[in-house]
């Protein structure tokens, strides 16, 4: 059984980039990962067209509601916002729904060639975090 949970683990690591935590406290046995969204390209004044999502689990594969993300922009230029708004922002904090996920949109405003990082982290655990990447074309 052992090994067939590190071998369900390490597939899931091969997947996306996810952060995992076994230790006491808020993030205790949380797993989380990039959903969709990573590795777009866009042209300026554009928005993506996929949304930059992050989902939140137990290990039992349990969705986490109701937990507080925090989506920053930490390289390159651009604004993150929530898709539902036109509202710009450098940060935006938001809340997963009921299947763990939580979504930002990206607003391309750099010069062409040039990498945007977005960072996505659980606030109640800022161990718990992705990175996603943009590209300007």
């Amino acid at each position: 059984m052992f090994v067939t949970l590190a071998l369900a683990f390490s597939l899931l690591g091969c997947e996306s980039e996810q952060s995992e935590i076994n230790s006491p406290g808020a993030g205790d046995n949380w797993i989380f990962s990039k959903f969709s969204g990573d590795n777009q390209s866009l042209e300026l004044h554009d928005t993506l067209t996929q949304r930059l999502t992050v989902q939140l689990k137990m290990l039992n594969g349990t969705p986490i509601k109701n937990e507080s993300i925090l989506f920053k922009l930490v390289e390159g230029s651009g604004n993150v916002f929530k898709p539902t708004v036109g509202n710009d922002y450098l940060d935006l904090k938001t809340i997963t729904d009921f299947e763990g996920k939580a979504s930002a949109q990206f607003l391309n405003f750099g010069d062409s060639n040039v990498v945007s990082k977005v960072q996505a982290e659980v606030l109640s655990d800022s161990s718990l975090m992705v990175v996603f990447t943009i590209n300007s074309i």
